[in-house]
């Protein structure tokens, strides 16, 4: 249910999307315990204006080839996108991505160990993928997550999208694919 994906062009372009999203609208966000330096979540920006997120999602090709066979998706969309910027003490507790199927969490820096955690419902339990820098995780968007304090003098900088399911490839569960 949870899974990780290695994003094939993270080196070539995580200086140009950090750049991006320097030059991008964000504040800081402190609220119930929360505390994000930077984050354009808030921000009403159309997401085609969000320049960081158009590179990023005209890259994908991969990962949204990955998408239609483990979950024999039709067609689906993207519904928004944002990015988060943590550095030391901040933190973002547990939420979840309503409106939406399908949430990820792309890893453009991160110092190790500043993994999102997730709470497993059915289960009842706590989960923390393995996942580096240069990783996008997958995950049930109503699946309650965090990212739990950074510690250190660092920066984590994540991408996250929300996307919607329009329909189901019938075809290619038929095929057994």
């Amino acid at each position: 249910m949870i899974w990780t994906h290695k994003f094939a062009h993270h080196k070539e372009l995580k200086s140009a999307l950090l750049k991006s999203i320097e030059h991008s609208k964000g504040k800081e966000y402190v609220k119930s315990g929360d505390q994000i330096t930077k984050t354009d979540y808030y921000e009403k920006i159309d997401l085609d204006e969000k320049h960081y997120l158009t590179l990023f999602h005209s890259n994908l090709t991969e990962f949204y080839k990955e998408l239609h066979e483990r979950y024999a998706l039709g067609d689906f969309f993207l519904y928004n996108g944002w990015y988060q910027q943590y550095y030391e003490s901040d933190t973002h507790g547990w939420h979840a991505h309503g409106l939406s199927n399908i949430s990820m969490v792309y890893y453009l820096e991160m110092p190790e160990p500043h993994v999102t955690e997730f709470w497993i419902p059915h289960v009842k339990e706590r989960y923390t993928p393995e996942a580096q820098e240069g990783d996008i995780v997958v995950f049930p968007a109503h699946f309650p997550h965090r990212s739990p304090p950074i510690k250190g003098e660092v920066r984590k900088t994540i991408i996250s999208v929300n996307y919607n399911i329009h329909n189901i490839d019938s075809k290619f569960i038929e095929d057994g694919k």
